[in-house]
């Protein structure tokens, strides 16, 4: 019964200039949230094959999430039915974080190597130049022409947070967009515990090249990971052996 609709189709309807019409009317774009359009690949990757198939529903890690949905590369997986953890410098961030994503979970924290106190650069809460790295605020400072205010914030390794707000759940997909102090989120993370799928982390470089010479890049790589894409200063990469073909 299917062949013969599928034939029928062929022979009667697809070549007809109303059903193109139709396909072009019903087409819609898709929408990008993340500055690069990363979310687009990633989304993609959970949205078709095997994973629709399953109805797949996981968990991401978001460090440096800034608004909940503006600009954020983990809300179209929210909007497919996963949930996480977000965290970020900025207490506004974060209840915008509560009350948009009420399924997550969203703490303010900064990440680093060893639990205790550290000072944040801050230009304002919704701002995607806010740091823990001195340098990096001071060339956003004069990049934008507005100075950062300094506040102490409460300051913890990625292991611990993780283990505080997740326990041993799995994680699909890792993020961090940190302006600069990525290295010391990673620093903090434990590759063979948790081993995400994906891992999605800003590495700024001049050229594709450039960016396989940077130590995050080679940090990533040597815990068992590889790069499988790279969109305007965000490199993906894909746990070795886990297959993400589509």
């Amino acid at each position: 019964m299917k062949q013969a609709v599928s034939e029928f189709k062929a022979k009667h309807i697809k070549h007809r200039f109303l059903y193109k019409l139709y396909r072009l009317m019903k087409f819609r774009p898709f929408q990008a949230y993340a500055s690069w359009g990363e979310d687009l690949i990633v989304a993609r990757i959970y949205r078709i094959g095997r994973f629709k198939k399953k109805n797949y529903r996981g968990t991401f890690v978001d460090v440096g999430c800034n608004h909940p949905v503006i600009g954020n590369t983990t809300y179209p997986l929210y909007k497919m039915g996963w949930t996480g953890l977000n965290i970020d410098l900025t207490a506004d961030n974060i209840m915008l974080c509560n009350r948009l994503r009420k399924k997550d979970k969203s703490i303010q924290r900064a990440i680093t190597q060893e639990s205790g106190e550290i000072e944040s650069y801050i230009f304002d809460p919704g701002s995607g130049l806010n740091t823990l790295d001195k340098k990096a605020a001071d060339e956003g400072s004069k990049l934008i022409g507005k100075p950062y205010s300094i506040e102490k914030i409460k300051a913890d390794p990625l292991n611990t947070v993780i283990e505080e707000q997740l326990g041993t759940k799995k994680i699909d997909v890792l993020n961090v967009d940190v302006e600069g102090h990525e290295m010391s989120v990673l620093g903090s993370f434990d590759f063979a515990t948790y081993a995400p799928d994906i891992i999605i982390c800003e590495i700024h470089a001049q050229t594709v090249e450039a960016v396989t010479e940077t130590k995050i890049y080679q940090h990533i790589k040597k815990n068992n990971y590889h790069c499988f894409s790279y969109c305007g200063s965000t490199a993906l990469f894909a746990r070795n052996g886990w297959d993400y073909t589509l």
